[in-house]
């Protein structure tokens, strides 16, 4: 099944809607506490390009579930997920220290100073860059368990990326993970 009219143009507002919502709570003035990263996680900046088209594209492959109401499951999990996270960053606020740059040159450390420009430090625990791409992943594997060959390591690799940039420690990641299974699970989106 395609697209509905205007679904797609709904998705792209409703997902600038919840970075603008990110954002403003990063920069509310709030007293955050200051996590760090543990030891044995590397700092590796390149790692920022396939950070960022593991955002972009896992909301470009949302619009490969066929079925409406599955898409939708993804849609309604994802506002429930982001709703709890946010209540976290707000309830629990904290920033994780980024390792300065400075140092490093060249064209590959381009990305990562975009990076640290429009993305500040805060809103770590938990992650909600995973959100979206552990739902929409969910939903694929349902219609499309063959393509779990690119998929699972594709979003591997992102999550990799997450850490080595230092946007967000492993345990983030994994809270983040265990609240969209969750609520993928309540809106139904595991139902076959």
């Amino acid at each position: 099944m395609t697209l509905q009219r205007g679904e797609a143009l709904r998705l792209l507002m409703l997902g600038c809607g919840l970075l603008a919502i990110y954002a403003l709570i990063g920069q509310l003035p709030l007293q955050r506490s200051i996590v760090s990263m543990p030891t044995w996680v590397p700092f590796w900046p390149i790692m920022t390009v396939p950070y960022l088209l593991q955002l972009g594209v896992s909301w470009l492959l949302l619009l490969l579930v066929r079925d409406p109401v599955r898409r939708r499951a993804v849609v309604r999990a994802t506002v429930i997920s982001f709703v709890i996270c946010a209540v976290g960053w707000i309830a629990i606020p904290t920033i994780l220290p980024r390792p300065d740059p400075t140092g490093t040159t060249g064209w590959l450390l381009a990305p990562y100073r975009l990076l640290i420009c429009l993305d500040a430090p805060t809103n770590v625990m938990p992650c909600g860059h995973l959100l979206a791409p552990v739902l929409i992943t969910a939903a694929l594997l349902h219609e499309h368990p063959r393509w779990a060959w690119w998929l699972i390591p594709f979003q591997i690799l992102g999550a990799i990326a997450i850490v080595t940039t230092w946007q967000h420690r492993p345990v983030d990641l994994a809270l983040a993970g265990g609240v969209a299974l969750t609520a993928g699970w309540s809106c139904g989106l595991m139902r076959r």
